[in-house]
């Protein structure tokens, strides 16, 4: 059952969502440095993960987050004007290649139609357009156990994904994984969130949530 709205703000909020949002913000960046005069899409909920639309770095982009229907809509910036818009993302409200930048989280799993999906972001990218997804690994803890929004949807392989992508179009630049520790809100398992991120990269870095 895909997560809604009320369930993903609440599992951001907990003491373990706000570690995941800072580790995937993180990656985020990492991948993405701040750049200016882009149109960035993110479509599932991406809102915790996504530049801040006015931010000074990010003069003259476009960022707007585009929530499913099936999964609710917020607004936010919460101290702004709005930047997100609820719609469908197998028709989005986009022409073709007018983006640069489009992130999925918490959607892509959740997808009847996930090569159709990525055929149709295809087309809105620009060339040269980079698609960042997340998705939960069928090999990883947090696809199977823990009340997480990863353990929802469809979990893939890495190999998988792959023909998924290749068959859309893509060229698959890079996979990262992240999310080593286990998927649990007990107080070691925090404590020792960061520590165990470190050792799973440099150990079983195909072996992330």
């Amino acid at each position: 059952m895909r997560p809604d709205i009320v369930n993903l703000r609440q599992f951001y909020s907990s003491r373990l969502g706000r570690k995941v949002r800072r580790r995937l913000r993180r990656l985020v960046r990492d991948y993405w440095p701040e750049g200016r005069g882009l149109h960035i899409v993110g479509v599932g909920y991406t809102t915790d993960l996504l530049p801040l639309p006015n931010a000074p770095t990010q003069r003259d982009s476009r960022i707007l987050a585009l929530m499913p229907m099936a999964q609710g809509a917020i607004y936010w910036p919460v101290e702004d004007e709005n930047h997100s818009v609820l719609g469908d993302e197998m028709r989005p409200p986009f022409t073709t290649a007018s983006l640069h930048r489009v992130l999925m989280v918490h959607g892509f799993e959740h997808s009847a139609a996930a090569e159709e999906l990525l055929q149709i972001w295809w087309q809105l990218l620009v060339p040269g357009g980079r698609l960042m997804v997340m998705v939960p690994n069928r090999h990883g803890l947090w696809a199977r156990f823990g009340a997480t929004p990863f353990a929802t949807g469809t979990p893939y392989t890495l190999s998988s994904l792959r023909a998924l992508f290749n068959g859309a179009g893509f060229t698959v630049r890079d996979v990262h994984s992240a999310l080593f520790a286990p998927p649990s809100s007990h107080p070691f398992w925090l404590r020792a969130f960061h520590a165990l991120e470190w050792l799973g990269a440099a150990c079983f870095p195909r072996l992330g949530g």
